[in-house]
């Protein structure tokens, strides 16, 4: 009597487990390969979405592997697009068809096309940085400053770091007014008696560009402590012809 409860017992269990077992049934899915239409070969990286036929959910998605492959699953029977996408090619689309809940449907060889509407000739402009720095100077590019343009020499150094112009016109380099000023590399001859009113009159568009040396050697010879303001003039704006 005790097995034949036992038995009874076990085959209530079986029954009870067998729809789970069939609800465990693996989904339906696609899977293919995806070639470049351009070089040949596989074609890694593409992206893979899956959506129902006239939803804009993504219900499912995939990238191909190195070898172009790809396997997308978690699809119920139905209908669904297949939109594959890559970088610089066009858009391809499919619709398919799953017929039963456990059908992975194999789509083959799928190739994708460069995309000659993105592969235009494309114009790069490079900006040359306002500021560089050389061994045992700084040298900041005049022709980019924008902030000082229609204005003088002293509006051009103030927006060059670690010089300052004060309310006077007198140039300092990192707090010290003991500063040398040259112009093409030259004594320029300025004092602090007519440095202010000389910089002021100069017009800043006149000027190419500014070297800011802080730690000149010793063949400079220089007279102030601080360093070199050496202020190089664009002949180009200049008439020469005279």
């Amino acid at each position: 009597m005790m097995k034949k409860k036992v038995s009874f017992l076990l085959a209530g269990m079986l029954m009870c487990m067998t729809p789970a077992m069939n609800g465990a049934t693996i989904d339906g899915g696609i899977k293919g390969t995806v070639m470049d239409g351009e070089l040949g070969g596989p074609l890694e990286f593409v992206t893979v979405q899956v959506k129902a036929k006239g939803s804009d959910k993504i219900l499912q998605g995939s990238v191909t592997g190195s070898d172009g492959n790809y396997s997308i699953g978690g699809l119920k029977k139905g209908e669904y697009v297949v939109t594959f996408s890559y970088i610089g090619y066009g858009e391809v689309s499919k619709t398919i068809s799953i017929g039963t809940n456990s059908q992975v449907l194999n789509l083959g060889e799928l190739t994708l096309e460069e995309d000659a509407n993105q592969l235009n000739e494309v114009e790069i402009v490079a900006k040359r940085p306002q500021m560089r720095f050389e061994i045992d100077r700084k040298v900041f590019d005049a022709t980019q400053d924008i902030a000082s343009e229609g204005g003088s020499v002293s509006d051009l150094l103030s927006n060059i770091p670690s010089v300052e112009v004060d309310n006077e016109g007198s140039v300092s380099l990192r707090g010290n007014s003991s500063v040398t000023i040259w112009i093409n590399g030259k004594a320029s001859g300025l004092t602090s008696d007519n440095q202010a009113d000389i910089l002021e009159m100069m017009p800043a568009g006149d000027i190419k560009q500014v070297e800011v040396i802080t730690n000149p050697s010793a063949k400079y010879s220089p007279e102030g402590t601080a360093g070199i303001i050496n202020i190089i003039l664009d002949f180009s704006r200049f008439d020469l012809t005279d």
